[in-house]
């Protein structure tokens, strides 16, 4: 009994991953020129170069930083593209139920006396519940 070949097999979980190109045998015909990053850029702006020996003085530094925030602002094609995503809206008249119901009821009121019918897997966390409704729940006897 020999194994079948690849074209043969039938199972959905094989896929033939070279339907788009070569793979690592095809160089040539993909571009790779739009992936290098140029080593010096072409912008006409120059960057305001401030020397050492001024670095000491106090300057003003609100012109400098605002006009690097205009210029920021005003490249549209530079990241980040802000846009406004809702995803899902849970304010005021959303389909979603609310959680304040949540804390509608004090704590003392609850009741945890269920716990002790709902069997052994349950009893630690009954005794530790009762503990805390307990006023002494601090002073516990030492058993030694």
């Amino acid at each position: 009994a020999s194994l079948p070949e690849p074209e043969d097999d039938i199972r959905e979980n094989i896929i033939s991953y070279n339907d788009e190109g070569g793979g690592e045998d095809d160089m040539t015909a993909f571009d790779v020129s739009p992936l290098q990053v140029p080593i010096s850029t072409s912008s006409t702006e120059k960057t305001e170069i401030i020397a050492l020996s001024t670095m000491s003085e106090e300057r003003d530094w609100g012109p400098s930083l605002a006009a690097c925030r205009a210029r920021a602002d005003g490249d549209m094609s530079a990241p980040p593209f802000d846009d406004l995503r809702n995803y899902a809206y849970e304010g005021s008249g959303s389909i979603s139920g609310s959680l304040s119901s949540l804390l509608s009821e004090s704590d003392t009121s609850q009741q945890f006396d269920q716990l002790n019918v709902w069997g052994p897997k349950f009893t630690k966390l009954s005794i530790l519940y009762q503990k805390s409704e307990s006023p002494h729940c601090e002073e516990e006897e030492d058993p030694t």
